[in-house]
């Protein structure tokens, strides 16, 4: 009981972490997405703004395409955790389940384990009687 607690708690944990890097994911997704339009406009203000300031768009362009690689980067890690959570959860479910099996097997003996004693007291109560009635 102890052990499938634990289990059962470490599998909360990983829910909440998985359901964590989920919200994660989207607010990554949604500023590599804001990034993104950022660079289209980006982009379209380069092409008039070039000949006036040509030296300083590239480098704007360039920050903007070092940032979205950066956050590109970071939600591939995340996904990847994300992955490495699912699976460990899973993992966990499939032990507690095994668990809970062996469990039911234990107490299924027990059962008849105690049943079994239970009838043999009653035998030897039988026994008891017949040798009194013997006597």
């Amino acid at each position: 009981d102890k052990a499938i607690g634990e289990l059962n708690d470490k599998n909360k944990s990983l829910t909440a972490q998985t359901e964590s890097l989920g919200a994660e994911i989207q607010q990554k997704e949604s500023a590599i997405g804001q990034l993104n339009q950022r660079v289209e406009v980006v982009s379209l203000e380069q092409t008039s703004v070039l000949t006036q300031k040509q030296d300083q768009a590239p480098r704007k362009a360039e920050k903007e395409a070092r940032l979205r690689r950066e956050l590109e980067d970071e939600l591939a890690r995340v996904k990847e955790h994300l992955e490495r959570a699912n699976k460990d959860r899973e993992e966990l479910e499939g032990k507690v389940k095994g668990l809970r099996n062996e469990l039911q097997d234990k107490l299924q003996v027990k059962m008849a384990f105690e049943e079994q004693q239970a009838r043999n007291k009653d035998l030897q109560a039988e026994i008891e009687r017949l040798r009194k009635d013997l006597e």
